[in-house]
């Protein structure tokens, strides 16, 4: 007997065939009888694999990117996620965390090609929910649904002096400002 808690699900598997209905959170009977095939290997009869369905938070690595005006942005994205069928996100993809984090990212990128510092200054929100739109699809037919994405360490790159380049975030906007050497 195993329990599988609150907030978890879990899939029984009888001789390496998964039972497509996922067992609720309880006391779940798992048959562990020891068969030995006849290539002299041990196999046990059910196993249990428990899935966690609560709110996932999930930080993706530090992204550089262009905008439009190839003024270069830097963020870290940070993704609220939830398991909302269990046998799609357990078997349609090998690694689900490796999946969104490679979906995210090229979505932000192309996000980011088209926008200019003003847009991305005043309508962040919408940078947010054009990026959820981008990858649900994605993650519905993985089983997960996305809740939401946020950008932490959000900032433009402020060139040296000697480029043409203006800052011209509009006031009241808190970004940072990341200071790099042009050498050239």
């Amino acid at each position: 007997m195993t329990i599988v808690a609150d907030g978890e699900r879990g899939l029984i598997s009888e001789f390496g065939q998964t039972n497509p209905i996922p067992k609720q959170p309880g006391l779940v009977r798992v048959n562990l009888y020891l068969l030995v095939q006849a290539s002299l290997t041990a196999r046990l009869s059910q196993t249990l694999q428990i899935v966690d369905m609560k709110t996932q938070v999930f930080e993706l690595p530090y992204l550089v990117c262009k905008t439009r005006a190839n003024i270069k942005v830097h963020l870290t994205p940070v993704l609220y996620y939830r398991i909302v069928h269990v046998m799609d996100a357990t078997f349609k993809v090998a690694s689900l965390r490796h999946a969104l984090q490679e979906h995210i990212q090229v979505a932000i990128q192309e996000l980011l090609r088209q926008k200019t510092q003003e847009q991305l200054a005043t309508r962040s929100t919408g940078l947010r929910m054009e990026t959820i739109g981008a990858v649900k699809s994605a993650a519905q037919g993985w089983g997960i649904e996305i809740e939401d994405i946020l950008f932490k360490d959000f900032g433009f790159e402020k060139e040296t002096p000697t480029s043409n380049h203006v800052d011209n975030t509009p006031h009241g906007v808190n970004f940072n400002i990341i200071e790099t050497v042009n050498h050239e």
